[in-house]
């Protein structure tokens, strides 16, 4: 049995998990394992994965002095001895947080001694040329393969011929076992997430102005007569702690909440609930889009602006950086009726594994 690391975001997060299992879903023979620090693990229940646990302080101790030595963490290099290919799969992994700061991840690539794979990711919001050129010279140059997922990524990179482009890999899931169940005809799901924990990914955030966009949301879709309910992907990156601030500032009654805990499936047939998702989180609008539904993306970075440029979509959408522009009123039956087909997307989709199906057994 062949064995890989897999270096991905582990933070309980609807959209990351989703990634982790439609990959380890897709080579079932293969053994996947990646360490992580969260004390309750692996309830994603993923049978050919295993989360190894360790504790928060000694990770980062050891992160901090292998970056200093411009090594691989020690724990890291330990699990990677034993596994036969690396494969990073996972959306914004490749982020410039600071015009100045080092990249830990360029420094963990360059010291990496197995075949290595990139699938699924996009680049940026980046500021300088120079973490370009690094990213392209450390990282993406010594891949066995890499596919991006939108086109703006693949034309900062497309002089590399290890690189490809392919729609977001959460495109390839098979959702046809909720499609026409349970869906209501007046409801309303609102992904929301916590501005104050994104800012390293937003150009633009100020946290009371997006508070105050969703309870207009909250109040136009009652006003309407649908059912609101309000979703949290992550609990990690403050989404609950939000929902629940929004909750208690609405003079609206029976708003509903959804905390998503690992229960992928649960979420999923959630979602299907609706007839209308309104997705600040990137993968609501994916999954809203498989399933069918109108989406009104909220757009807070470039992933989603991208995303809504590659699949030519032509319906309402609000943009977090002119979040003064937009007025509510504004939308209208035929906003709240759009539908955008995505059948091309779930076969580009699969192009992220052209290449890793070659080198792993797929059952």
């Amino acid at each position: 049995m062949k064995k890989v690391f897999l270096d991905c975001i582990y933070k309980k997060n609807l959209g990351d998990d989703l990634l982790i299992k439609t990959v380890c879903d897709r080579y079932k023979t293969t053994s996947f394992v990646f360490p992580s620090y969260f004390s309750d693990l692996n309830k994603i229940n993923i049978s050919n994965l295993k989360i190894i646990n360790i504790n928060e302080y000694i990770y980062r101790m050891f992160r901090k002095i292998s970056f200093k030595f411009n090594k691989i963490n020690l724990i890291d290099k330990m699990i990677i001895r034993k596994c036969d290919y690396v494969v990073t799969v996972g959306g914004s992994m490749f982020i410039e947080y600071s015009q100045s700061a080092k990249d830990y991840k360029f420094t963990w690539y360059k010291n990496l001694n197995k075949p290595y794979f990139i699938l699924g990711v996009n680049i940026g919001p980046i500021y300088t040329q120079k973490y370009l050129t690094n990213l392209k010279n450390d990282v993406f140059q010594g891949a066995q393969d890499v596919c991006v997922r939108d086109k703006k990524s693949y034309n900062m990179v497309k002089d590399l011929k290890n690189v490809r482009c392919g729609a977001d890999m959460i495109f390839s899931y098979d959702v046809s076992k909720f499609k026409n169940n349970n869906t209501k005809l007046k409801k309303v799901i609102i992904s929301v997430i916590n501005c104050e924990r994104k800012k390293n990914q937003m150009k633009a955030a100020n946290p009371q102005q997006y508070e105050e966009l969703i309870l207009q949301l909250i109040s136009f879709f009652k006003g309407k007569g649908y059912e609101v309910e309000l979703m949290s992907f992550c609990k990690e990156e403050g989404d609950e702690e939000t929902i629940n601030q929004i909750i208690s500032q609405s003079n609206q009654k029976d708003i509903n909440y959804y905390f998503y805990d690992e229960n992928i499936d649960q979420a999923i047939a959630e979602l299907n609930t609706a007839n209308v998702i309104v997705g600040t989180r990137f993968h609501a609008n994916v999954l809203g889009l498989l399933l069918d539904k109108t989406i009104i993306p909220v757009i807070y970075n470039d992933k989603t602006r991208n995303l809504l440029d590659d699949i030519k979509f032509k319906g309402k959408y609000i943009d977090l950086e002119h979040i003064d522009k937009f007025d509510v009123k504004t939308l209208s039956a035929k906003d709240l009726t759009y539908k955008c087909d995505v059948s091309k997307q779930v076969k580009e989709a699969q192009k992220h594994f052209n290449i890793l199906d070659k080198y792993l057994e797929r059952k």
